[in-house]
């Protein structure tokens, strides 16, 4: 058809429909390798979330990227690194092996935060001491986990206000701290999986 640009596309996997995007913008694409054929970061002035994990189109909202003069640069590097490692990592856990149901949305927050936790401390092991960022976060789950509003890892999404209230420190820190004990029960050794 005259005056129209035709654009095609790969087939896409079978994937939840939260996690369909693209992008129609002059903004430039970071690209590297990983299971699909790409993976493409983007940065999006305003976004309700500091990131997403999109399948194939990771954003990640600006003020969660760009650094002030007066931030700390090593912490601000830190909390983007954290953010990026997890939703690099739920392009395996939530995207290409989702829970059945929102009731289990620990099983793709807790892993994909373990797994980002895990592969900074290979890349940063002992500058950002990550180990202690996480026992921090442990202890202010089981705090909070003590309150009589505190719920299990499965929640009964019939005893909530919405479904946004299952994203919440049960879902990402305490499914983390079972991701982490589970990890360790297997020797502290990925191996295991392997087999």
């Amino acid at each position: 058809m005259p005056g129209y640009i035709w654009d095609h596309y790969e087939k896409t996997l079978p994937m939840p429909t939260y996690l369909v995007a693209f992008m129609v913008t002059d903004f430039n694409f970071t690209e590297f390798y990983y299971e699909l054929d790409k993976l493409d970061v983007i940065m999006v002035p305003k976004f309700a979330y500091s990131a997403m994990e999109n399948w194939g189109l990771i954003t990640f909202r600006e003020d969660s990227i760009l650094v002030k003069e007066t931030d700390g640069i090593s912490d601000v590097k830190k909390e983007f690194a954290t953010i990026a490692a997890h939703e690099v990592a739920h392009q395996w856990f939530g995207n290409l092996v989702t829970p059945k149901w929102w009731d289990d949305v620990w099983l793709k927050e807790g892993f994909s935060s373990f797994f980002g936790y895990l592969a900074l401390s290979v890349l940063e092991p002992a500058s950002w001491d990550l180990q202690a960022s996480f026992l921090i976060e442990c202890r202010d789950v089981f705090d909070s986990d003590a309150d009589e509003m505190a719920h299990p890892l499965h929640i009964d999404l019939s005893e909530l206000s919405e479904l946004a209230d299952v994203f919440d420190l049960t879902s990402y820190v305490k499914g983390n701290c079972m991701a982490h004990m589970i990890y360790h029960f297997l020797d502290g050794s990925l191996e295991r999986f392997s087999d």
